[in-house]
């Protein structure tokens, strides 16, 4: 089975040499996705985006580019790698205190957790439910609290359909980008993970 191959290749110029690269680079030009001229002052940025089954493709258009004396990077992946990073960088997860243990452990504020149990290492917590944040439509690149609150909202007001565990309240942990966040009284306070 063939891997999609991604390729995200920055050229970079003087304007007056935009035009002549243009016309050497027709074929790259059409076999491209995507094809981005950006200016500034006289320095031009030429962004090239390939998405191909066959890196030979790229491969020729890094040589020409070489070949020809232009200065460019290029950043590669394949696209479940680049997907799975994706997906790594953007998951989160619920953890609630198990059912066995919510009477002694649950709706615990995390002073008054630690001061009964005396650490926090998750082993009476359960994860409940795990997903990306483009499941539930959340901005990654959103501050962190603002993740953790939309978090909090979706599973309280909104919950996912596929979601059967309990409310989100204090006691649970929000696992964000493989930190782990105590849900508090007002508050969401980054936890050591033992």
């Amino acid at each position: 089975m063939s891997t999609l191959i991604v390729s995200q290749t920055d050229v970079f110029m003087k304007s007056s040499q935009v035009e002549g690269f243009m016309q050497l680079m027709m074929d790259a030009v059409h076999a491209a996705s995507d094809v981005k001229i950006k200016k500034s002052g006289r320095k031009v940025r030429v962004s090239f985006s390939f998405a191909t089954f066959e890196a030979k493709t790229i491969d020729s258009f890094i040589c020409n580019l070489a070949d020809n004396g232009y200065t460019f990077s290029e950043k590669r992946g394949r696209l479940d790698e680049l997907s799975e990073a994706f997906n790594r960088e953007n998951e989160f997860g619920i953890w609630q205190v198990s059912s066995f243990h919510l009477r002694d452990y649950g709706l615990l504020p995390l002073q008054e957790f630690r001061d009964k149990r005396g650490t926090l290492d998750l082993s009476l917590h359960e994860r409940v439910y795990g997903a990306t944040l483009a499941q539930l439509k959340i901005n990654p690149s959103l501050p962190t609290i603002q993740i953790l609150q939309q978090i909090y909202r979706a599973f309280n007001v909104d919950k996912p359909l596929n979601y059967g565990g309990r409310s989100i309240s204090i006691g649970d942990v929000i696992q964000l980008r493989g930190e782990y966040y105590y849900v508090d009284q007002s508050t969401f306070e980054w936890i050591a993970v033992m």
